[in-house]
Formats: C-alpha cells, structure tokens, sequence
C-alpha cells in the first residue's frame, strides 16, 4: 500500500527543483547509482549534486550504500507514480 499522500507530498512539495531530478533519476534505477553514474546525465554540475545528495540523505530521503545511492522503497513508489 505505501505511505499515504498526504504524508509524502508535503516532504516532496518542499524539495528544490535539483533534489527533485536527483530523486526522479535515484528512483528510476532498480540497483544504488554512483555519483559517477549521475554525473553521466549531463545535466547537473559536481557540486550541485553533492550539495543534493548531502541535502537529501540529512532528511532521510535517499539511503547511501557504501559510495552508491538509493531511494527507499516507499518514496521511490511515490516518485515514479507522481513523476517527480
């Protein structure tokens, strides 16, 4: 079932557009990524995306596994169905 909506969306509403495509690319991989592979996108500098990431695990919404990322189970659910 997940967790619902309205516990979710706020945590989501609050996100920088930056922590958002860092989310939105986490949740689409089925394995943790590498910063190495985020980079690959192209489209988010070195710095933005240590600034995301170090932003993100503070509030528990990315997981780090080792020098790979993730997004837990639940809110990865909720990003790809409300393409965050």
């Amino acid at each position: 079932m997940g967790i619902p909506k309205q516990i979710t969306k706020p945590k989501f509403d609050r996100l920088s557009e930056l922590e958002k495509q860092v989310i939105s690319l986490l949740a689409r991989e089925s394995q943790p990524i590498d910063r190495i592979k985020l980079l690959e996108n192209d489209t988010i500098p070195l710095s933005d995306l240590v600034n995301a990431l170090q932003s993100l695990s503070r509030r528990c919404l990315i997981e780090q596994q080792g020098s790979s990322y993730t997004v837990p189970p639940v809110l990865k659910q909720y990003a790809i169905a409300h393409a965050v």
